[in-house]
């Protein structure tokens, strides 16, 4: 499930523990304690927490520490639609090598949202351009997170890409393993 709040997160938790949950826009660290306070570890254990700046991260492990409960991350990445996320880079690798490094986070996978494609005009190819765009970004993240943390696991990762206007561009897995419709 995708679930875009705290009062959402809270919610399903509490009626569907086992269900995974994806984070659909970073949450403000002060909802994260809320919800390791109030929701149990199972549930808590099945959130994929999504991180766009490396200061949300230190954020969301000083409370890792402080609470003394392990997250799972996603990263978002800024594929055109520059609402924020990490472009890969240095912040990128480092933010990777960080989580790699901890003990309480676990790299889970990437969020790469490209709305704007569809909203792009045809003509000259710039739809194409900007899908082209949008995959290149993603196929770099996964190649710095192969780097860090080996090809066995990357393919295992949430790799969660497009939403309604753009899930029809993804005929296969080599990009996505995961769209979002209907949200």
């Amino acid at each position: 499930l995708m679930t875009f709040n705290l009062p959402m997160l809270l919610s399903l938790a509490a009626d569907m523990p086992d269900a995974s949950q994806l984070l659909g826009k970073p949450l403000p660290a002060r909802a994260l304690r809320k919800f390791l306070a109030e929701a149990s570890p199972e549930a808590a254990d099945k959130v994929l927490w999504l991180i766009d700046t490396p200061q949300r991260l230190a954020e969301y492990d000083a409370i890792s520490k402080d609470m003394e409960r392990p997250l799972n991350i996603v990263l978002e990445l800024d594929v055109g639609l520059h609402r924020g996320g990490f472009e890969p880079g240095a912040d990128l690798s480092d933010t990777l090598g960080r989580i790699h490094a901890s003990n309480r986070l676990t790299f889970k996978g990437y969020m790469g949202y490209e709305p704007h494609v569809a909203a792009m005009p045809t003509k000259l190819g710039m739809q194409d351009r900007a899908l082209k765009g949008a995959w290149s970004t993603y196929e770099k993240a996964l190649k710095a997170a192969t780097d860090i943390f080996g090809a066995a696991d990357v393919d295992r990762l949430t790799r969660n890409a497009a939403g309604s206007p753009t899930f029809r561009f993804y005929e296969d897995l080599s990009i996505a393993n995961e769209v979002s419709v209907g949200s």
